[in-house]
């Protein structure tokens, strides 16, 4: 009996077994939860997440790069202590390393909206650590990424106030006291004096979409007893201007990219009068030194700072003798889009472009006997450019405009003419791509006007043509010229 009651608990513990081993399992998979949600206190032991998702952007980070978030650079990076003209950035040593960050060399520096650059070289002093960095490509950083963005450029006011003006070597910002608002339009002017050149534009926003344009530039160029003056005034509006872009990057590799600008199109109103007494050629821009009015319209796609330039370029070259002259009115209208289809190395134009409308020209070219007359004047607008952390992926897609007036003898011919092209240029090397240089022509279209009729025939030398093409490639001294009349 006694035995009988010893065992009795014991029998009845083995029979509750299974709900006493369901107890001590739950407690130990509580403890273990309970230990592996709690914050470890050593940084190196915080997982990073190479995952990144935002508007316009997903993707994942390489194991090189190193990520400061946006949060993180706030409590970090010393803009006051970097140069970013020459690639140098310094950051709170006591901040990255509660981030649980650590900069080495040789990884790939990737600062939120701000910089992707290679790390070449790390030092640390009085608590600030100090890294040189040299070039890193978009997808070296990226293992995967989808960058994206469809949106219409808009002129607000802070994107105006930034416009600048270089002229020469000078540049300027828009007057701030000129700035006007006249229900939703807002209009603002610049003026640059230069040299024998003094150059006035007025931009218009018109509910932040519309863009009215009126440059005029004025010259008077002396040489000695003799002296050439002139002046052009270009006027045009364009509206609803959008850009699409697209990048796709797998294993690190840029397996496609596409931009597009659409909605390309406005009128041209385009004058110009000149009287001679130099003799000799002149040209504007001098190469060295390219003229352009640039607004600058910034964006971001996750931690990709975007900018997107909307600029005017300017060229003149003018052969005129003495008592010579030339004049021209003109207008036209043209629509379309315009851009790329990138798919690895191969280039796709992709473009939907109408032929231009001319309106009629009215206008003459005049000079003493045997004298020629060669006046041409071109207008880039809008020339568009696309970066991507400060690297040029597109250096311009843009509409050109030109007008000349031209007096040839032997025999006696006068000739207006007008032209439109819409030209554009890549650089892919930021995106991995060894293509730099890329340049391409969507539509040339041009109308004559000779007089007498038929003067400009077959066997006649006309001048030489003259483009902004042409004048910027003569930086790198590759003027091409091709037969304009």
């Amino acid at each position: 009996m006694s035995q009988r009651n010893r065992f009795k608990p014991t029998n009845r513990l083995f029979k509750n077994y299974p709900t006493l081993l369901f107890i001590l399992l739950l407690g130990v998979w509580m403890v273990s939860c309970d230990s592996s949600t709690s914050p470890s206190s050593d940084p190196d032991d915080i997982p990073s997440d190479p995952s990144i998702e935002a508007e316009g952007f997903k993707g994942e980070l390489g194991t090189e790069t190193i990520y400061i978030s946006e949060t993180v650079a706030e409590s970090s990076y010393l803009k006051g202590e970097s140069d970013p003209d020459q690639h140098v950035y310094s950051f709170d040593a006591e901040s990255l390393a509660e981030a649980g960050i650590s900069l080495v060399a040789g990884e790939i520096l990737l600062i939120h909206g701000t910089t992707l650059r290679r790390i070449s070289e790390v030092s640390e002093s009085n608590g600030i650590i100090t890294v040189k960095t040299g070039f890193a490509s978009l997808n070296e950083a990226f293992e995967n990424a989808d960058i994206t963005w469809d949106k219409p450029l808009e002129f607000t006011r802070e994107i105006l106030e930034e416009a600048v003006f270089e002229f020469m070597g000078k540049e300027v910002s828009p007057k701030l006291e000129s700035m006007s608002q006249h229900g939703d339009t807002l209009s603002f002017e610049m003026k640059i004096e230069q040299g024998d050149w003094t150059v006035e534009a007025k931009i218009s926003s018109i509910q932040q979409r519309r863009i009215q344009l009126i440059i005029l530039p004025r010259y008077k160029i002396q040489q000695g007893n003799t002296s050439a003056s002139g002046a052009f005034r270009f006027e045009t509006e364009i509206g609803d201007l959008s850009n699409e872009t697209d990048i796709r990057i797998r294993n690190h590799e840029t397996e496609s990219f596409t931009y597009r600008n659409k909605n390309l199109g406005g009128t041209v109103d385009f004058q110009f009068a000149g009287a001679g007494g130099t003799g000799p050629n002149f040209v504007y821009p001098d190469p060295s030194q390219p003229a352009a009015l640039r607004i600058r319209i910034p964006a971001t796609a996750g931690p990709v700072p975007v900018i997107i330039s909307v600029g005017v370029r300017f060229v003149v070259r003018v052969q005129l003798g003495l008592d010579s002259s030339a004049h021209m009115r003109t207008s036209m209208r043209y629509s379309g889009d315009a851009g790329f289809e990138i798919d690895g190395l191969d280039i796709v134009p992709v473009s939907d472009i109408d032929e231009p409308l001319f309106e009629p020209a009215i206008g003459n070219a005049a000079g003493n006997l045997g004298v020629t007359v060669d006046a041409q004047y071109g207008v880039g607008y809008p020339d568009i450019s696309l970066e991507l952390f400060g690297n040029t992926i597109v250096p311009f897609i843009r509409p050109e405009f030109y007008v000349g007036a031209a007096l040839t003898w032997g025999p006696l011919c006068t000739m207006l003419s007008r032209r439109f092209e819409v030209n554009a240029g890549l650089d892919l090397r930021f995106l991995g791509k060894q293509i730099t240089g890329w340049s391409h022509q969507f539509i040339r279209s041009e109308l004559k006007h000779y007089s007498p009729e038929g003067c400009g025939g077959s066997g006649k030398i006309m001048p030489d043509p003259f483009s902004i093409s042409s004048a910027i490639s003569s930086l790198e001294n590759r003027i091409t010229m091709e037969p304009l009349f």
